[in-house]
């Protein structure tokens, strides 16, 4: 176990549970249409790019 790949695994399972937590905050948006306003939207694909700049990945 290196340290390169220590440094990796946190950081993979934090994305992890992001990515979680934007798949069960999409579900409840489905179910409750009025909580999805565009500016939620907006701030979620906002950190979305972000992301994707950071670790360039596509979902």
């Amino acid at each position: 176990m290196n340290t390169r790949r220590k440094k990796i695994v946190p950081a993979f399972v934090v994305l992890m549970i992001f990515l979680f937590i934007v798949f069960l905050y999409f579900n409840a948006s489905k179910r409750v249409s009025e909580f999805a306003t565009q500016q939620n939207m907006n701030s979620i694909y906002e950190i979305y790019k972000a992301l994707k700049k950071h670790f360039h990945i596509e979902i």
